[in-house]
């Protein structure tokens, strides 16, 4: 398991652990209060969501406030979070998904006249950009992660 950070104003511990699967997400555990969120942060912009809650059986919910301030830091350290997620798996769970090509770059869930496939997608941790390379063969972009 890779330690992030800890939460601050919750007993709380975000962590990568060395084998787990896409999306890019990270383990938040909260062993005082007997819980565990998932946390999905996006390569692309500074979107932040929370996929699972486990409270143990003798646990303490807890609460949406104390979720939304966990995605708020997930959402403040989401530069550690990439570069910590790309070291480990050298994947930012990209590939093959449809990207628009306007002027405002966005996932989009089907093909669409206006979107692109991506075929790679490499984040640098150094620089914090993320290179996304297309299959229609277009010139790979260069974008700046929210």
């Amino acid at each position: 398991m890779g330690h992030l950070f800890d939460v601050s104003g919750v007993s709380a511990e975000v962590v990568i652990r060395t084998r787990d699967h896409c999306p890019p997400h990270v383990h938040v555990l909260c062993r005082p209060e007997g819980w565990e969120a998932k946390v999905a942060f996006s390569f692309l912009d500074d979107s932040v969501a929370l996929m699972e809650l486990v409270v143990s059986r003798r646990g303490r919910d807890p609460g949406f406030a104390v979720v939304n301030l966990v995605k708020r830091a997930v959402r403040a350290e989401r530069s550690r979070c990439r570069e910590k997620w790309w070291r480990i798996y050298e994947t930012t769970c990209l590939e093959n998904k449809w990207l628009t090509s306007g002027p405002a770059i966005a996932l989009v869930a089907l093909k669409r006249a206006d979107a692109k496939q991506i075929q790679f997608a490499r984040y640098n941790p150094v620089n914090l950009k993320l290179q996304i390379g297309f299959k229609s063969g277009d010139e790979p972009v260069e974008v700046e992660p929210g």
